[in-house]
């Protein structure tokens, strides 16, 4: 028989991840974009967002 603990903490991480999913569904719908935006390239991106570039880089989203 499993006690308590061990069963509430698995169904408080998938609370916790489920409400994590939640809050980022829309975030692009927030942005006033053009219907016909495109990804132009991380080159593009870094020519303005160079400090960005530095957290990134660094980041587990890192191509590098």
């Amino acid at each position: 028989m499993r006690s308590a603990v061990s069963t509430l903490i698995p169904t408080l991480l998938i609370l916790l991840w489920s409400g994590q999913a939640l809050a980022g569904a829309g975030f692009a719908d927030s942005f006033d974009l053009p219907a016909d935006a495109t990804y132009v390239g991380s080159e593009t991106c870094l020519d303005c967002h160079e400090k960005q570039e530095e957290k990134l880089i660094h980041s587990p989203h890192s191509w590098n």
